[in-house]
């Protein structure tokens, strides 16, 4: 699957001693698939919306309510009902600068969440995450999990993890997709072992 967006960067710095170092930015931006927990809760939200709806119907028949009221209330319901469903809709921010690799979540394209953010140098362990080996890594014990990737059930056909130390400490696992780019740019910078681990040299 290809990202809706990608942005590479490279830029050259002058070293002290006259020569040249490269800073490189890699951005990649995928949006995630609804699935069946999100179609689940968008038809609750729904329902709830069509409940409550009803429920404003029967005060303003039976009681007192002004006509403004009545639709302050229906309006009210209604918004709620589709910020709620909005807020299912979600894409993520790989950014990867100079082996620091960060992960950032958008929210109805609106709002902006830090995932993690953590030196590629201090990884454990990583691979292709595929439908074999990812039920034993969702299980497995470590300070956070996060899931970062195309698909809201599990595996997609580009995904991989990473095992290893944030900024700041606490291990974790991220679940996401990153394409070529990315992958090289991290591959760059892992350590030797897990390198070869991963990627055979």
């Amino acid at each position: 699957m290809q990202p809706e967006k990608m942005h590479d960067t490279i830029n050259e710095k002058k070293t002290k001693n006259g020569g040249t170092s490269l800073d490189t930015f890699i951005e990649q931006m995928i949006k995630r698939k609804l699935g069946a927990k999100d179609y689940l809760i968008m038809t609750g939200v729904c329902l709830l919306g069509i409940i409550l709806v009803f429920a404003c119907i029967f005060d303003f028949l039976f009681t007192h309510y002004t006509g403004m009221l009545f639709v302050l209330l229906i309006g009210g319901v209604v918004f709620g009902a589709y910020k709620l469903i909005r807020f299912r809709s979600l894409e993520f921010e790989y950014s990867f600068t100079n082996g620091d690799l960060t992960v950032d979540k958008i929210i109805d394209r609106s709002r902006r969440k830090r995932v993690v953010s953590f030196d590629v140098k201090n990884t454990f362990e990583m691979g292709r995450l595929t439908d074999s080996n990812y039920p034993a890594l969702s299980q497995r014990s470590v300070g956070e999990k996060y899931y970062a990737g195309v698909s809201a059930d599990g595996v997609s056909e580009d995904s991989w993890y990473m095992l290893g130390e944030k900024k700041g400490g606490g291990t974790f696992l991220l679940f996401f997709d990153p394409n070529e780019r990315v992958l090289d740019s991290i591959r760059e910078f892992l350590p030797r072992q897990v390198r070869v681990e991963t990627f055979g040299r």
